[in-house]
């Protein structure tokens, strides 16, 4: 991830007071090269909780600063060598990542959802298949984070 993150035990009693105070939770459910895991993050106050779980369902735990999300959510959802799109989106490639944000606020109404499509063969806005540069792409998913965090 983009900024320090510190370690923390899972299965601290503080890791579910945390989980259980977040005012605000972003999800992001990412697949790649046949392969899928789920990134949380749990905002209480100025502190955020991340949760990396992967498909068999073992759990990685840190804390982060709440000024970091944005940073955190970006690097986790748009891959470095990420190249502009083009056209349709051609099949995935092996190192290519789908990525779909769920911005959750508790006792909000659903969840605000953004899809994200990057890769070396380009980086797609889904479901509407249209296609942007990386950076485009970063801005728009630093922006509705950071929006819906101040909210």
């Amino acid at each position: 991830m983009g900024t320090e993150a510190v370690p923390v035990d899972a299965a601290a009693p503080e890791v579910a007071a945390l989980r259980d105070a977040a005012r605000l939770r972003v999800s992001l459910v990412r697949t790649a090269g046949g392969g899928s895991d789920t990134w949380l993050a749990h905002v209480v106050e100025d502190v955020v909780l991340l949760e990396e779980v992967d498909a068999a369902g073992g759990s990685r735990c840190a804390l982060a600063r709440g000024e970091d999300l944005a940073d955190l959510v970006v690097a986790a959802a748009v891959v470095p060598d990420a190249a502009p799109g083009t056209g349709a989106p051609p099949e995935p490639a092996d190192r290519s990542l789908l990525v779909t944000v769920l911005l959750g606020r508790r006792g909000a109404g659903p969840p605000q959802r953004t899809s994200v499509r990057s890769g070396p063969e380009g980086t797609w806005l889904l479901p509407e298949a249209r296609p942007v540069a990386p950076d485009a792409a970063r801005t728009l998913l630093a922006r509705r984070v950071a929006g819906y965090a101040c909210q």
